[in-house]
């Protein structure tokens, strides 16, 4: 008989879960929330944890913030779960606030904590935190987590501190495409083009990683910074060869990288022609170039 009770109170766990999983709006959740209640299950941590990345699935970060209030002595994995809603709808000022109440509450943070808080420190450009953040990492010996470190080479790109990034770049035993991404993206998007290109050079040469497109994207604008019009061509080719071509964001930097060199013909007549101009920075790009070549005729 006890045998028989554990194994019903497995499986409604396991339907519960699968519920949760498949939730698609706030009305699920309530429905779900009140048969946690109803069931006694509202302080089973493993279905709240669950059910509070559901909210931030969804975009109920105030609901999954109300569940997680009312949850008593919330342990590590529901901390995140709330942190990771806000920071993946750029509620970054309440991720960190969170944090900070973390800190208070003496919950230790691990390897899935970080990278969201590390992510709001970026995005708000707060250094001075983002520092902080850094020397309890440290501290709490996560320095060779490659997916922390990750957060770190990004989160110091992203404040305009690319010397510290490249620090922790250089650092990293295992550099995975995240980590040359995030360094090559930084060094464009701070002026140094040539510096990202030599670290693109060196990533080619790495036979377990492959560009993807977010890094090809810095190496265009780099390219297209210092007027290298060849360079951007072979790495347009490389673009195709890859089936990266309709990806959006290579489509707008492609174009303003032809637009800068008065080759607006050329990418019309490419591959990028075929590419519906859905979002507005494309359609900025295709007018720039048609304003750009317009120019250079006339002062011809």
């Amino acid at each position: 008989m006890l045998h028989s009770a554990d194994d019903e109170g497995k499986k409604l766990r396991r339907v519960l879960s699968s519920l949760i999983d498949k939730s698609t709006t706030r009305n699920h959740l309530l429905q779900i929330h009140a048969y946690l209640a109803a069931l006694g299950l509202r302080e089973n941590g493993f279905l709240i944890t669950k059910f509070l990345n559901a909210c931030a699935n969804v975009g109920e970060t105030r609901y999954a913030r109300q569940v997680f209030d009312e949850f008593p002595d919330p342990y590590v994995f529901l901390w995140n779960a709330v942190i990771r809603g806000y920071a993946k709808h750029n509620l970054f000022d309440a991720a960190v606030r969170l944090y900070s109440r973390m800190q208070m509450a003496r919950v230790s943070p691990d390897c899935f904590t970080f990278p969201h808080v590390l992510k709001a420190c970026g995005e708000m450009l707060s250094l001075r935190v983002g520092k902080f953040v850094h020397g309890q990492i440290f501290r709490r010996g996560f320095h060779d987590d490659v997916f922390v470190q990750n957060g770190l080479v990004a989160m110091y790109c992203k404040c305009g501190e690319v010397e510290l990034a490249r620090v922790v770049f250089e650092g990293l035993s295992d550099r995975t495409v995240v980590s040359w991404t995030s360094v090559i993206s930084g060094c464009s998007q701070n002026g140094q083009s040539m510096e990202a290109l030599r670290l693109f050079s060196q990533m080619r040469l790495c036979s377990n990683v492959r560009p993807d497109w977010i890094a090809l994207v810095s190496v265009l604008k780099a390219y297209a910074d210092l007027d290298d019009l060849n360079q951007g061509k072979s790495v347009h080719a490389c673009v195709i060869k890859m089936g990266l071509e309709v990806e959006q964001d290579l489509v707008v930097t492609l174009t303003a990288m032809y637009a800068r060199s008065g080759q607006v013909g050329t990418a019309r007549s490419s591959e990028l022609a075929s590419v519906e101009c859905d979002d507005i920075w494309a359609c900025k790009a295709w007018i720039s170039g048609e304003r750009f070549g317009a120019f250079q005729n006339n002062d011809s």
